[in-house]
Formats: C-alpha cells, structure tokens, sequence
C-alpha cells in the first residue's frame, strides 16, 4: 500500500490478502471498530467470495459461533488475539466437529 491509496484500495488489499491467505472465509468484525472503513472492506470481501459478520458490539462469541459452525463441513481455522476466544471455542465444540 501506498500512502497516496485511496480507501477504496486499501479496503481491496485487505480482501485480496484475506483471500490469498486463508481462501473465501467467513470474517467477523466487531462493533467497536470505524463503521464507514469497515463497510468498505466488508463490501471488498463480499465481492471476493468471503462471507462478513459484523458484530454489534465485542464479537468474541460470534467469532467462535462461526467458526465452530463450519467445522461440521471442513477444517476451520480461528485466527485471533483474545485468550476469550480459547475459552468459548472450548464451550461450543463438541467431539463431531471436524478439525478446529
């Protein structure tokens, strides 16, 4: 990225790395974050096959909840920085899960 990228760019870049990286996945934002950024980035992965969830409010358990919903039809990885998420991942697996 530039410093000269308009917002449209960078919120293209996100999706397009989100894409190389980890394929057509299901994103969640939480509800804290900049509204008017996070439209056009969300607007970016849907163009690019991602699926976007955007929380109300903290998305830890909607995080978990969407990834512990894919497990019953492939591997799933979570990636994120709250030790929350370990946590509530522990509640809402179960043993059918595929691989987490």
């Amino acid at each position: 990225m530039e410093k000269s990228d308009t917002y449209n760019a960078i919120a293209e870049s996100y999706a397009d790395f989100t894409v190389r990286h980890y394929g057509q996945a299901i994103v969640v934002f939480d509800g804290y974050a900049d509204g008017d950024m996070i439209s056009l980035i969300s607007t970016a992965m849907t163009i690019t096959g991602c699926t976007v969830i955007v929380s109300p409010g903290d998305a830890d358990v909607d995080i978990v909840k969407a990834a512990v919903e894919r497990p019953r039809h492939s591997t799933t990885k979570l990636i994120g920085e709250d030790t929350d998420l370990l946590i509530l991942l522990l509640h809402y697996s179960n043993k059918y899960h595929k691989t987490i």
